[in-house]
């Protein structure tokens, strides 16, 4: 099969000098607890490019090699292992490859039937590919570990990215109330989106915009976040907690929330 191989990851590759296509790979075999999907289409993430990068070279050691990158994807199940209990040869599913071993960019991949899901019959299957990786990002900031409910307002930083487009999307479902920052040329879409209050980054400061918000939910990476949280967009509480996710020292995305409780 043909699948996009990294022969070299470092801080001073590119695309073009350490990704090659490689077209003799072999098809892999599921084992009993996976599927083999035929992939149809696949999307690219922030992620992926900071893989190459070498900011998660510590993952190299358990990456097989040759090494496919890629988590995101959607296809046609071509067979499944004699454990596979949900689906069955023939469905139009998506989901996101393990972050040891990725292998969306190939023609197949074979993957956990549990990180696998069935296409939702709306979406086509490049709209599907583009969904797993920032929709689990922005359900378990909101969901799992903010606590988002009915009524209260959120504040997404970089509303009009991968991440942060789904979650003005979740934010809204949930009943919150949503401000979004975006640049100019993105205003229409993120209203588009659902959100209530939209503040163009390059003309406006948030932190002089909105005040005693119950989440902050930061997708662009900087660090003063925190300190603009503490300052006045957030509610005065004193539980206030901040979760960040980092690569090798560079801080990628934050969601702060203050709450009497979170469970």
């Amino acid at each position: 099969m043909k699948a996009a191989i990294f022969e070299r990851q470092g801080p001073n590759e590119t695309p073009a000098g350490a990704i090659r296509i490689h077209d003799n790979i072999p098809v892999p075999v599921p084992k009993d607890d996976e599927v083999l999907v035929k992939i149809y289409a696949a999307a690219l993430n922030p992620v992926d490019y900071k893989i190459l990068l070498g900011y998660l070279s510590i993952l190299s050691h358990f990456q097989p090699k040759p090494f496919i990158p890629g988590f995101d994807f959607s296809g046609v199940v071509e067979s499944v292992g004699k454990s596979c209990k949900t689906l069955k040869s023939g469905d139009h599913v998506y989901g996101m490859a393990h972050f040891l071993k990725c292998g969306a960019l190939a023609e197949y991949v074979a993957i956990n039937e549990s990180l696998v899901s069935i296409k939702p019959s709306n979406l086509n299957f490049e709209e599907a590919a583009s969904i797993p990786l920032c929709g689990l990002t922005s359900y378990q900031s909101l969901v799992d570990h903010a606590h988002l409910k009915s009524g209260e307002k959120v504040l997404i930083n970089g509303g009009s990215g991968g991440t942060g487009s789904i979650a003005i999307q979740i934010a809204k479902h949930i009943g919150a109330e949503v401000a979004a920052t975006c640049s100019d040329r993105n205003v229409e879409l993120v209203k588009s989106l659902g959100a209530d209050l939209v503040i163009d980054y390059k003309n406006q400061d948030f932190a002089q915009v909105v005040k005693d918000y119950d989440v902050l939910y930061d997708t662009v990476g900087g660090y003063d976040i925190w300190e603009k949280a503490i300052n006045g967009v957030l509610k005065k509480m004193e539980d206030m907690s901040l979760l960040q996710v980092t690569f090798n020292h560079q801080l990628i995305q934050s969601v702060c929330w203050a709450k009497d409780s979170r469970s």
